[in-house]
């Protein structure tokens, strides 16, 4: 029995209309059985902003 293999996928876009957005989501139609891929949504992660970095 093999295992299931879990890709975690994230666009670096907070787009709604990304294009690396749409290639994961096509991806995830296009996993090979035993396979899935998982959309990690980097909207709600604070941005990183150096003039805060001390704070």
């Amino acid at each position: 029995m093999a295992d299931n293999v879990k890709i975690l996928g994230t666009a670096g876009s907070i787009r709604k209309a990304s294009f690396n957005r749409s290639a994961l989501r096509a991806a995830q139609k296009l996993a090979p059985e035993g396979a899935s891929i998982e959309i990690f949504e980097i909207d709600r992660l604070p941005g990183f902003n150096q003039d805060d970095e001390k704070n």
